[in-house]
């Protein structure tokens, strides 16, 4: 009983703990208002699955520690304001800098993609072979969020690369392989569909040879502003 009663006081006490992280989502981050969200969440099943991912804290708590973890920036208080809207040609996108950001989220097409997502999930169920499976709604924070902490003038492979550094979203890995293209310098120009799978590849080389210390420090300098080419070289020594 006395093992027991330790056991319940050690979990209660574990529950009164703060997570700073949640805090500064909690504080942080500002969603529409609730009439928005009930008349998005109102327009089919897709979207109300969608939604209940995309507002949920918890989610954005393990993109905020996600992000700090892949990159070595520490986030401060931050300022994000999400916002619904209709984009042209992505599902979602962001801009800020030092944790200070918008992120906007077309939620149509998210909507869209997640009902893919389940026509998918029949399809394997009959032994059909899916060699590109659609993106998954959850990383989706994590890479937006980590836009919100980037705000200087540098190359798309940077941006991206840093952003899917963190995301991890492997339906950009298996477009990029089905795609069957060159994998060119890092510094030439990508189509869209295949820059990200291309940027994120550069920094895992990077790790891989050089270690997660110099990936740090790369992606510091910068943000200070360094240009990203020259920031790799400094970093590395190569």
């Amino acid at each position: 009983v006395d093992a027991d009663q330790a056991l319940h006081d050690h979990r209660h006490l574990l529950l009164l703990q703060a997570d700073p992280h949640r805090e500064k989502i909690d504080k942080g981050v500002t969603f529409p208002d609730a009439e928005t969200i009930a008349k998005v969440t109102a327009q089919s099943e897709w979207h109300k699955k969608v939604l209940a991912v995309l507002i949920d804290k918890d989610h954005w708590t393990a993109a905020l520690k996600a992000m700090e973890f892949r990159t070595g920036v520490t986030a401060g208080d931050i300022e994000i304001t999400v916002k619904f809207v209709a984009l042209k040609d992505v599902p979602a996108r962001a801009f800020g800098k030092a944790g200070k950001g918008t992120v906007e989220l077309d939620i149509d097409r998210i909507a869209k993609y997640e009902r893919t997502v389940a026509d998918c999930d029949k399809l394997k169920a009959k032994g059909v072979v899916v060699i590109v499976p659609p993106a998954r709604v959850e990383r989706i924070i994590p890479h937006e969020i980590t836009h919100c902490f980037q705000g200087v003038d540098q190359p798309a492979w940077f941006i991206e690369g840093m952003a899917s550094y963190v995301g991890r979203e492997t339906n950009h890995v298996y477009a990029y392989r089905h795609g069957g293209g060159r994998t060119l310098d890092i510094g030439e120009p990508y189509e869209r569909d295949f820059l990200y799978a291309r940027s994120w590849a550069f920094f895992e080389w990077m790790e891989s040879a050089h270690g997660v210390d110099k990936v740090r420090k790369f992606i510091a300098l910068s943000l200070e502003g360094k240009a990203a080419p020259d920031a790799a070289a400094e970093a590395t020594g190569v």
